[in-house]
């Protein structure tokens, strides 16, 4: 019975495989020689640089065919963030292929600053492969191959290998503190959509309210919309729900994608952007994402927050909600908290009657659910909802502040002082108002210029204001 064919050996075990034949040796003679021979097998090594929040993460020689699994295993150890969570942003192969957990770094396209370490590891490269023909040659030589570890030792201190550097941004959130994630949840007990295809009164109107506000379809939402608390209410705070994308902020990924990639420089925001009044293109993360946040974002939020408890809700995905509130700062900012997040999944769809006559299907965000959660804290009395999207206001539309939309690339965004007028409002209304049902708020703006008081806005019982 012939024997089984013994499997294929690495390079590097048969390489140490030879080198244990030729007999013992002290540990720092071992460790001496495994040196040696990474620097042969591997010509260069490569440093990941990581910047998470504020904080500047390095991983330093490692060999080019370390997987991205690999990273996020030793990055886990550093963050606690598990692999699944990290997204690593800024990192572009040199086939122009996805950047897998199963991609070598090898395959990493290095930053244009890596030139001088490219061009060392490929002489490097030429340099090992020379030796390495010089170490199996035929027996010509006067004993090159069999150089004693001493020799070894002293070759491997000299070694001067050259390191090539990839910088990129790490998104995720350490377990302890991550949220449920809705997507996650049970698909039995998502809530269901609300059609109102039947019904004889359109959404908005006093009808439909009390339908919402009592239907078994909304008691079944309420109770399956899940709630993580992340800062209590506060006795006797009216409430501020906010809208993100293009009420706030204007989040773009391949912005902080191409500003990664630029910088590796651990420069740190801000957690203010008043001044924020950024010209010509990103070059740091920094600068990306102050551009993201539409002017004095921070100012405002620190002013309302004085005055109101505040909610995001966001009509995106979890995942996405999350990256855009860690990487803006708004979840760590000294200066304002946040209740509670809410996401697309606690949004259903109504039928609405546009001006025209069309029915238009859309979502909404109904605040009864909140009102439900906390009936002893907030209502339809201390509750605006802000947005740049008046349809979101379809079942509430009395509590709703509607915003111009900011877009960062419109010529003037930086600008824009919308922020700062509404700060100047909410803070009037909440000292100056018990029911906020009863004020006309798109007169928002007259209020602040002067135009109209608060008082002249609220409404009669008709409800017209006087």
């Amino acid at each position: 019975m012939n024997p089984e064919p013994e499997s294929p050996k690495k390079p590097e075990d048969a390489a140490m495989a030879g080198s244990e034949s030729n007999g013992g040796g002290s540990s720092s003679e071992d460790s001496d020689s495994r040196s040696l021979l990474q620097s042969q097998l591997h010509p260069y090594t490569v440093t990941l640089v990581a910047k998470w929040g504020k904080e500047r993460l390095e991983l330093p020689c490692l060999p080019p065919n370390t997987t991205i699994a690999e990273v996020k295993e030793m990055l886990a150890e550093r963050t606690n963030v598990l692999p699944k969570r990290q997204k690593l942003v800024g990192l572009s192969t040199l086939s122009g292929s996805r950047v897998t957990d199963g991609l070598e770094l090898s395959c990493l396209k290095p930053r244009s600053k890596s030139k001088g370490a490219r061009a060392a590891a490929a002489r490097a490269a030429g340099t090992a492969a020379a030796a390495a023909g010089t170490g199996t040659g035929t027996g010509t030589g006067t004993g090159t191959a069999a150089s004693s570890p001493a020799t070894a030792t002293a070759t491997a201190t000299t070694t001067q290998v050259p390191s090539v550097l990839h910088s990129f941004l790490l998104v995720g959130t350490p377990e302890k503190d991550i949220f449920v994630d809705p997507g996650d949840r049970d698909q039995r007990h998502l809530p269901e959509v609300v059609d109102d295809f039947g019904l004889d009164f359109g959404a908005g109107s006093e009808q439909w309210l009390a339908h919402v506000a009592t239907g078994q379809n909304l008691r079944r939402f309420t109770e399956s919309t899940a709630v993580s608390i992340m800062h209590a209410p506060r006795r006797g705070k009216p409430l501020l729900v906010l809208d993100l994308d293009h009420t706030l902020l204007d989040f773009s990924r391949k912005s902080l994608e191409r500003a990664g990639s630029n910088s590796g420089s651990g420069s740190s925001n801000n957690s203010s952007n008043s001044s924020n009044h950024l010209g010509g293109t990103a070059s740091t993360t920094a600068e990306a994402i102050e551009r993201m946040k539409r002017p004095y974002m921070d100012d405002f939020l620190a002013r309302a927050y004085l005055c109101y408890d505040m909610v995001v809700w966001s009509q995106t995905s979890w995942r996405w909600l999350e990256t855009k509130l860690i990487e803006l700062g708004m979840l760590a900012n000294p200066r304002y908290r946040f209740c509670f997040v809410l996401d697309k999944t606690s949004m259903f769809a109504v039928t609405s009657t546009a001006r025209s006559g069309r029915t238009i299907q859309h979502y909404v965000k109904p605040l009864q659910i909140i009102w439900n959660k906390f009936p002893s804290a907030w209502g339809a009395h201390n509750t605006v909802h802000l947005d740049d999207l008046s349809r979101n206001f379809a079942l509430n539309p009395a509590n709703g502040l509607k915003v111009t939309a900011f877009y960062r690339k419109k010529q003037g965004s930086r600008r824009d002082a919308e922020l700062l007028g509404l700060a100047t409002y909410l803070e009037k209304l909440a000292r100056e108002v018990d029911d906020f049902g009863k004020v006309e708020m798109g007169d928002w703006q007259d209020v602040v210029a002067g135009k109209k008081d608060l008082s002249d806005t609220i409404k009669k019982e008709t409800g017209k204001p006087p």
